[in-house]
């Protein structure tokens, strides 16, 4: 119990996790945070002039968090790298997380009990994904190679043992029902999904999949979201097709990377009389102009609105999610009592 306590008082001084998510920190917070294509490098560089070694970044649509082994003193640097980035202070927005609880709810994203839908399984490819980042950019050291690796770990024994489900198999297939549920009264025939990464074609497959005979796929890249297209049964097009394609559709749902907003108008909506169309947008930084919800003939959703909806419709088995939680816990123990004690003895 000594040895247990004195690892964890020292955990706590050293391990810590600082960020925002979705649905405490709203979109816009989120999205001045991003980073830029390439820009990732630049970034680890910026972190360890500031004194933070061995950390990881999480950043997604969902959060943009900071995990890092680098003490008070780094924190200090974490806090105004956030600044930094935001362009103002983030002090009520950020959240901060220390020792054990940082490192659990590495495990909790990990495992997709962060996430909106628990069972994605593309929250593994995130964490895989960032963790080769935090590698390759300089920033990962010892103790974000054991913590990441434990969490994938952790994440594996959950979906063996916690059996985790919910209304929805993905985000993108959460995505296209709360399409389908906001344009119930809608105008048009067509439903234009934009957009050939995993949400898009998780989106697709499952309009598909309900019976829709008229959905579009739209990409950037004509062969590989010809390709999807086939997988999924849509249709193909190119994103200026289906932004011709608008006023004629009965809703559309935006998943795209894009540095700006591929929809910065509104479209020529004469003919829908009084029915508006009913906009999704599932990106970020947001493909669809905010300033667009004022125009007439539009309903613009965004992916705060979705995160909302999502968690009045989804109902994961609280069974299964108890059977996570003790999981996770379990694991923290076993991390302080094995790989851990490398680190903090």
């Amino acid at each position: 119990h000594a040895r247990c306590d004195l690892i964890r008082h020292r955990m706590s001084s050293r391990f810590w996790c600082i960020g925002v998510s979705a649905p405490s920190a709203p979109i816009g917070v989120r999205e001045s945070l991003l980073l830029k294509a390439g820009e990732g490098p630049a970034a680890g560089g910026r972190l360890k002039a500031l004194g933070l070694a061995d950390s990881a970044l999480l950043h997604s649509c969902a959060r943009f968090e900071l995990f890092s082994g680098s003490g008070e003193g780094g924190l200090r640097g974490g806090l105004s790298w956030f600044d930094e980035r935001a362009g103002r202070s983030l002090a009520g927005a950020l959240r901060i997380r220390r020792g054990t609880e940082a490192l659990a709810h590495l495990f909790r994203v990990a495992a997709g009990l962060e996430s909106a839908v628990p069972s994605d399984p593309h929250v593994r490819h995130l964490i895989r994904d960032r963790y080769r980042e935090a590698c390759a950019w300089g920033m990962a050291g010892p103790l974000m190679h054991r913590a990441f690796q434990r969490a994938l770990h952790v994440r594996t024994r959950i979906r063996q043992q916690a059996r985790l489900s919910s209304r929805f198999r993905s985000f993108g297939e959460a995505a296209a029902d709360i399409l389908l549920r906001l344009s119930e009264d809608g105008a048009g025939k067509g439903l234009i999904v934009f957009g050939a990464g995993r949400a898009g074609e998780d989106a697709a497959r499952r309009l598909c999949e309900l019976g829709r005979p008229d959905v579009m796929l739209c990409g950037r890249d004509a062969g590989a979201t010809a390709s999807l297209a086939a997988r999924t049964g849509a249709a193909a097009a190119g994103i200026a097709e289906g932004l011709s394609a608008l006023p004629a559709a009965r809703a559309a749902l935006f998943a795209c990377a894009c540095a700006k907003p591929l929809m910065d108008r509104a479209p020529a909506l004469r003919a829908r009389r009084s029915l508006a169309l009913t906009i999704v947008d599932a990106g970020l930084p947001r493909n669809v102009d905010p300033r667009l919800r004022k125009a007439a003939g539009i309903l613009l959703h965004d992916l705060d609105d979705i995160h909302r909806l999502i968690k009045g419709l989804s109902n994961p088995r609280t069974e299964g999610m108890r059977k996570a939680e003790e999981i996770v816990s379990a694991e923290v123990e076993g991390f302080l009592e094995g790989s851990g004690r490398e680190e903090f003895v």
